[in-house]
């Protein structure tokens, strides 16, 4: 039986994960997915205040408070920046790391200095004019891949403005991310994130466990079973 710590990405929740949380479940796993400030039902919490920094602290504090220790450490999306925080912030509590078509930055990096710059230009106009600079607006459900309109209309009707301050904030990290630990990446390839391109070139160059799933970037929502049996072959490694 294994422990997971499962991170949703940006503009999600814990919500997202609940089909991948019952199928582990109902295999004997334990399973925590918490929800990060200023997302989910926690998007009353909105702040400036928010930072990546912030998000890896209160995620340490959850694994503390929880008692949750051995844990196969999994970051959807934005979170991979989370998971490398952890990774050394709490390593006596870590089992191993996947990165879920996630985002791989390295120390003093933020998610904006790693990606398109006329991505990054886009969003901060959009923010702007959403919100002043406070929240990025949830993008349509297609951007992440979903094509199924029963399923795009799921997703739409959950995801939340994301905290425009930890798109500019640093990640503090001393080491490269995940060093010390067995890696995996897993790449969503039908259609691959655009946004994410550089992360997956970065965990090719590091020569971690590379995968790949031809479904799309929410792939807990297209894919759940799929996902699951992944997740399972790799913590099995």
């Amino acid at each position: 039986m294994q422990t997971w710590l499962l991170i949703h990405g940006a503009w999600h929740g814990s919500w997202c994960w609940e089909t991948v949380r019952h199928l582990l479940e109902a295999e004997g796993d334990t399973v925590w997915t918490p929800t990060l400030t200023g997302l989910g039902d926690r998007a009353g919490l909105m702040s400036t205040e928010i930072t990546l920094r912030s998000w890896v602290d209160e995620v340490e504090r959850f694994m503390i408070e929880n008692a949750v220790a051995e844990a196969v450490v999994v970051g959807h999306s934005f979170a991979g920046s989370v998971v490398s925080g952890l990774a050394e912030a709490a390593p006596g509590r870590i089992d191993r790391l996947i990165y879920l078509d996630a985002m791989l930055l390295e120390g003093g990096e933020t998610v904006f200095g790693s990606i398109d710059p006329k991505i990054v230009a886009e969003r901060r106009a959009k923010s702007e004019a959403f919100s002043g600079g406070l929240s990025m607006p949830p993008p349509p459900a297609a951007a992440f891949g979903i094509r199924d309109p029963e399923a795009a209309a799921y997703l739409e009707a959950r995801l939340t403005p994301h905290p425009y301050s930890t798109y500019v904030s640093p990640l503090a990290l001393e080491r490269p991310p995940g060093d010390g630990f067995a890696c995996t990446y897993v790449a969503c390839t039908d259609p691959p994130y655009g946004p994410l391109s550089g992360s997956r070139e970065r965990a090719r160059a590091y020569g971690w466990d590379y995968r790949e799933m031809a479904t799309g970037h929410d792939m807990m929502l297209t894919d759940p079973a799929g996902t699951v049996r992944l997740l399972k072959e790799i913590a099995g490694r």
